[in-house]
């Protein structure tokens, strides 16, 4: 039972962490977007704001010893491994892949020149490649971490509802 405890007290941990994270910089990127009137921004920042409220709902529900808790907090993992896969997505999609530095300024394009001793079509192939690495690593560490935690919350909340309900 006293690993069951210091389990238990973990997830509260590691859960409470990473729910007001994601629940903070999420809605700041959603009011940032807000006042910008980014569209796509202000979707994808309420989404995962969302994540973050699901998470603390279900650990609401572990910390009160009330039924559901594994499925809410593994939940949240799965919703906000899809809303940043399809936002990841959705970025590789619009982006124009056939005049990648078209949206920059003269100016802007001498100093990146300048910054990586690129210019002309090597440095648009050199924006290609690393615009489409970035969200290939964001989906992949996602992946990783959503999921594994997704997993782990289903694992062990599941093991400590399922002992509860046991002892009740």
């Amino acid at each position: 039972m006293r690993d069951m405890a210091k389990t238990r007290a973990w997830i509260l941990r590691i859960s409470a962490m990473n729910a007001w994270s994601v629940t903070i910089v999420a809605g700041l990127f959603a009011l940032g977007s807000l006042v910008v009137w980014d569209t796509v921004g202000i979707v994808v920042g309420l989404a995962v704001t969302g994540a973050g409220a699901m998470e603390l709902h279900g650990r609401q529900r572990l910390v009160a010893g009330r039924a559901g808790a594994q499925d809410w907090m593994a939940g949240s993992q799965l919703w906000l491994l899809i809303c940043v896969l399809a936002y990841a997505a959705w970025r590789l999609l619009v982006f124009d892949w056939a005049a990648p530095l078209s949206s920059m300024s003269v100016e802007e394009l001498r100093q990146l020149g300048v910054l990586t001793g690129l210019y002309g079509d090597t440095l648009a192939q050199f924006v290609s490649m690393l615009y489409g690495l970035i969200y290939v690593v964001v989906a992949i560490v996602t992946l990783v971490y959503q999921g594994g935690l997704g997993l782990y919350y289903w694992r062990r909340v599941g093991v400590l509802e399922g002992i509860s309900s046991s002892e009740g």
